[in-house]
């Protein structure tokens, strides 16, 4: 561990040898180096020494690269900043709501949910704007729904007449769409697919254009929600969505 310690030291003493991994995901020559990092030439050429000693980076006369094995360093870097920012970011969020019902193998990989932002809602039973906007401009939506608004049979029969739209729902959910919102059902699984999972305390959406999620205090908090537009989130939503996919059962008509 003392050798691996000291590697990472030497790679995060400076931002600069991490800008040095990335600039070389393309070859480049030290003037160009030095000028995207705005360091001197003196300077950059002390960082390449550290870098090409490590194994990190190859040299070829003037041109310098990542090599193999450097650009399996940068990326594992990459996502070991990108966790500690959301860890950073997302703290309060995370630290008063329960976690628990998302996978630890997705919780160890919420570094995919980075550029996410928290937004509170001044009226937790509106529809926020940007979760909205993503459900609007996607051609396709998934998403598990453990509490009922009122405007969810209407909104997702109007989004499914030209969307793919994929809802898991819990039981008691399950049971409020039957006994409220019967016919808005059926109509909505001529073209839309529901499944229903057991109660659990996670409300997300996952669709071509974003990601949200809700979580429970000890009750469900409507007033914030997490909204994250990245490739990164989508595909880490997509994973939580066929999670519970895999523990629904498909309502029929």
């Amino acid at each position: 561990m003392e050798k691996g310690m000291d590697i990472l030291k030497t790679l995060t003493s400076t931002p600069s040898k991490l800008r040095i991994l990335e600039l070389l995901k393309s070859e480049k020559d030290l003037a160009e180096i030095s000028e995207s990092i705005g360091k001197a030439k003196q300077t950059v050429v002390s960082h390449l020494k550290a870098l090409i000693e490590l194994g990190l980076v190859e040299r070829d006369g003037e041109i310098y690269k990542l090599s193999k094995i450097g650009e399996l360093v940068y990326k594992k870097l990459l996502d070991d900043v990108r966790f500690f920012e959301v860890i950073a970011n997302l703290r309060d969020f995370l630290k008063e709501h329960d976690v628990s019902p998302v996978p630890d193998g997705l919780l160890s990989r919420i570094h995919m949910l980075h550029s996410g932002e928290v937004f509170v809602k001044d009226n937790p039973y509106e529809f926020h704007r940007e979760w909205l906007n993503i459900l609007l401009k996607s051609s396709w939506i998934y998403g598990l729904a453990s509490v009922y608004h009122t405007e969810f049979p209407r909104l997702f029969n109007e989004l499914s007449e030209k969307k793919e739209v994929r809802l898991i729902v819990t039981e008691d959910v399950f049971e409020k769409v039957k006994g409220l919102s019967e016919r808005e059902l059926n109509e909505f699984l001529k073209r839309g697919e529901m499944f229903v999972c057991k109660n659990v305390k996670l409300t997300f959406v996952v669709a071509e254009k974003g990601f949200t999620m809700n979580l429970y205090r000890d009750s469900y908090d409507a007033s914030q929600i997490l909204v994250c537009k990245t490739k990164d989130a989508v595909k880490w939503g997509l994973e939580l969505f066929r999670h519970y996919l895999t523990q629904s059962r498909k309502v029929e008509l």
